[in-house]
């Protein structure tokens, strides 16, 4: 950039918001903020967030022009008016015109990004005005980007996405992400001492050069010294001779030729314990104490809420030292107490028992093997077990490791229980322990292929359900469902038991479910049906309600018998069976009349079959509008009535492959229903809510903690038609 002309330069300032997670080899991008401010692009009735940007002239440091220019834009947002000093400039990426081409039309040639890293501890005021900058979650910015809708101009999209990718990979790279945050060398700088004797100007080597009496002369008048002393053998020439200070014998020495053959070189590998400095001991007191055996300072720091699973600069934690260095009360003391994971992997995708096998300690190999979420088949980098390999270093006691190994594996699995919509469950193997993912569980279902995309697992509780994807590990979310509630509902989370769910897949389309002909793909769907019908979550007529309850007469009782079946057989207990309660409240309605009349026709037409009945149930769930839907908890402000006022109403928002549709979460009265073609949707970064707005000019704010995963499934199943 050394021409005259000036480009465009767009500016990602981040900061991290715990400074441990600089030296995390993972990367999420929760762990990082960004500035962004508002921009109109010419258009006052439309707003857009997007990078600071500028323009750099050519022929001068571009670097400290970003530097001076993000300092300069962040002043109005301080306190202090004084702006953020980064640390540094880094050009991350260049576009090119055709790159650039969308909404943002400012840049004509090319555009840099330049990536601006702060300290955790710089801090910008909430702003007043809309257009100042202000920092925002990196995560909920790039959740945004990907469901479109116009927040951000083509080319900040398509930076931001750099940025993301670009992160990942310097987390990937020892210590460079903790180089980005490093102050910069100026600021490192704690004392600059000059030579006052030195001479600025270009000097010779054929000029004079000053005595020692002419330069401490010139010192002393530009500084006074409180002592000077001058080396009193300098320039005497004296003669010295070399004086042993201690010396080493070779015992080898005189033995003759060594067997080379049976010398092994250590083999610097990524599974050997890096090297210890001074500075590793301060930083990181847990795994110096296990790597000594100091059992004492292992349990006052764990005592103390030192991190259990907390890897170190060269990405091992306290569990794998244990297992280096064969301390077995350690490897007990963070398995039992300390609640570490047992798979927990380093840079090289190691696990504590690839590391106690690797070295030959079979009682560690024993412990973890006895741990209920041990994933006694993970593999390496390489693609090795720990049984391949303990055979390959044979180190210590590998035989009986190994021999333990072996035995392990040919032991029946740990089992989980997946519950069923009948209340019925399966018993499944956790194949990799406590990595043992949604698809593997799926697998041993045994699913016809062509049921295999009608159902998912799910994880759910009182008062949330979430889908799981084939990738995720399911044991993972129940350990962490506690802080899940937290963080996506209002409820205790100490009254929400999670529990594992095989139900339909609430991205699947009804066309598809329409041909299903498998016996037991049928029984399913009908099971869920049927209990999301008592649980009033199908917005349906009474007639429909009466015609399904004779459906579930024939199924339970079989064929109409009117010397059995009459008006007092069905009492409130078997009526549940077959109403939804929020019906059942209805008493203007005769039910047992109707039900028992439609039962009658159905025997009369000749529907024995369960199969057929089942999914002539399905038939009818299938024209409700809440059908397949995925349900999230919410509230909407009510519309006022005339002599009443607005007030909170609890719903429940369902999003199926037609649109979106909410329910009032006590009388089961559908308030709102609409098709994705209908509709426009926004989720707000700076509020729990989301906002619908219908081609009519309609409009509706939810606020709900589930916004984000509302507005991302509505995005995807619009997207797939």
């Amino acid at each position: 950039m050394t021409s005259a002309m000036s480009v465009s330069a767009y500016i990602a300032v981040v900061r991290p918001k715990v400074k441990t997670s600089l030296s995390s080899s993972d990367y999420k991008a929760k762990w990082y903020e960004i500035i962004l401010l508002e921009d109109r692009l010419g258009d006052p009735q439309r707003t857009v967030k997007g990078l600071l940007h500028m323009r750099i002239r050519g022929g001068e440091d571009p670097n400290r022009q970003v530097l001076e220019y993000v300092y300069d834009a962040t002043k109005k947002s301080s306190s202090k008016m004084q702006g953020l000093r980064g640390k540094r400039a880094v050009q991350i990426a260049r576009f090119a015109e055709d790159e650039i081409a969308g909404r943002d039309t400012r840049s004509n040639k090319k555009a840099f990004l330049y990536v601006v890293p702060v300290a955790t501890k710089d801090q910008l005021s909430m702003p007043t005005d809309p257009s100042q900058p202000s920092f925002c979650c990196l995560q909920d910015i790039l959740r945004v980007c990907a469901e479109g809708h116009g927040h951000f101009p083509t080319l900040t999209s398509r930076m931001l996405r750099t940025l993301d990718h670009w992160l990942k990979e310097q987390h990937s790279v020892p210590h460079a992400v903790e180089a980005l945050f490093r102050p910069s060398a100026l600021e490192r700088i704690k004392m600059n001492v000059l030579n006052p004797a030195y001479s600025h100007g270009s000097d010779h080597h054929g000029d004079r050069m000053a005595t020692p009496e002419e330069a401490m002369a010139r010192m002393m008048e530009v500084e006074k010294c409180d002592i000077v002393i001058i080396n009193p053998v300098f320039g005497s020439d004296l003669k010295y001779t070399n004086q042993v200070d201690a010396y080493v014998v070779n015992k080898f020495y005189g033995l003759g030729t060594p067997d080379y053959s049976k010398l092994k070189v250590p083999d610097k590998s990524a599974d050997s314990p890096p090297r210890r400095e001074k500075a590793w001991m301060e930083e990181y007191p847990l795994h110096r104490a296990i790597s000594i055996g100091d059992m004492e300072k292992v349990k006052d720091l764990l005592a103390k809420g030192t991190p259990v699973q907390e890897l170190d600069k060269e990405s091992w934690g306290p569990i794998h030292y244990a297992c280096w260095y064969g301390q077995l009360e350690a490897g007990m003391i963070l398995l039992e107490q300390g609640k570490c994971n047992p798979n927990l992997v380093n840079r090289n995708k190691s696990t504590p028992l690839h590391i106690a096998a690797g070295c030959g300690h079979p009682a560690l190999v024993q412990l973890l093997l006895r741990h209920p979420e041990i994933d006694r088949n993970a593999m390496n980098k390489e693609g090795q077990t720990p049984l391949d390999v303990c055979e390959q270093n044979k180190q210590n006691e590998w035989e009986h490791a190994a021999t333990l190994l072996k035995e392990a594996l040919n032991k029946p699995y740990q089992k989980i229980r997946v519950h069923l919509m009948d209340g019925s469950h399966k018993e499944l193997s956790l194949i990799s322990g406590n990595n043992t993912t949604v698809e593997i569980m799926l697998n041993q279902l045994n699913f016809p292929d062509s049921c295999k995309q009608l159902f998912a697992i799910w994880i759910a509780s009182r008062n949330l359900f979430l889908q799981m994807k084939p990738e995720h590990k399911p044991l993972h979310h129940l350990r962490d469902w506690a802080e899940i509630v937290g963080e996506l509902t209002d409820c205790n989370p100490e009254d929400e038991t999670p529990l594992l769910y095989v139900r339909r897949d609430a991205r699947l389309h009804m066309e598809a479910e329409r041909k299903v002909q498998d016996p037991m793909a049928i029984k399913m769907l009908f099971d869920e049906a049927r209990t999301n019908m008592l649980h009033g979550m199908y917005a349906c007529s009474d007639e429909d309600t009466v015609a399904m309850a004779g459906i579930m007469m024939q199924i339970i009782y079989g064929d109409h018998d009117t010397n059995r079946h009459k008006p007092g057989f069905l009492n409130d207990l078997n009526l549940k069976l077959l109403l939804p309660s929020h019906k059942l409240r209805n008493r203007n309605m005769n039910w047992v009349e109707g039900i028992l009349l439609e039962h009658q026709q159905l025997t009369h037409q000749g529907m024995k079959d369960i199969q057929t009945l089942q999914y002539l149930y399905l038939q009818r769930c299938w024209n409700f509008p809440t059908y397949g839907c995925a349900f999230f908890s919410g509230q909407i402000m009510s519309r006022p009535v005339s002599g009443s006022s607005r007030h909170i109403v609890s719903v429940h928002v369902g999003v199926n492959c037609l649109g979106i549709h909410i329910l009032n979460a006590q009388t089961k009265q559908l308030l709102y229903s609409s098709r994705f073609s209908n509709l426009q949707w926004e989720y707000s970064m700076e509020g729990a809510y989301f906002q619908l707005r219908t081609r009519d000019n309609q409009s509706i704010r939810v606020h709900t903690k589930q916004a984000a995963l509302i507005c991302n499934l509505m995005t995807k199943l619009h997207s797939r038609g």
